[in-house]
């Protein structure tokens, strides 16, 4: 017993390092779409000044109205939706796929096994009724002969 934990327990842990590193690879992968999206828009992310407010004022000069930013997001974020949409289609398929080979592999075996089970259980009720004798199914003769 004391071995299966053991065994469980570093199997836990690996799988947990390698979503880590999964979402680590990932995270950063985001890190820089976003920077590349601020960059188009204008907010100079490798000047001097990284606070938060030189940041935004860097974006509004580039973008002095709302029309002209909705515009520069639009173009920023174009490659991006793309990718993204392209990822979720290719992931949404792959779900697909490995849905279908688990109902191939495990279901379909599984339902034709209790189908098979059902069937015999039929029969055997049918081959217990066809035994039992006719005189059983039928219905005794109540009336009463009287004599006069």
């Amino acid at each position: 017993m004391h071995v299966n934990l053991k065994s469980s327990t570093e199997q836990l842990n690996a799988i947990k390092e390698r979503v880590a590193k999964h979402i680590q690879a990932q995270w950063g992968k985001a890190e820089a779409q976003g920077r590349k999206v601020l960059n188009e828009l204008g907010a100079e992310l490798d000047a001097e000044d990284h606070s938060l407010s030189a940041v935004v004022a860097r974006i509004r000069a580039k973008n002095p109205t709302l029309k002209v930013l909705a515009g520069n997001l639009d173009l920023a974020t174009y490659d991006l939706r793309g990718r993204l949409n392209w990822d979720l289609s290719m992931m949404s398929a792959y779900a697909k796929m490995r849905a279908e080979q688990t109902l191939e592999r495990d279901i379909k075996p599984r339902m034709n096994e209790y189908l098979s089970q059902v069937e015999e259980k039929i029969k055997a009720i049918k081959g217990k009724s066809a035994t039992v004798p006719a005189e059983a199914n039928a219905q005794p003769n109540t009336q009463a002969t009287t004599s006069a």
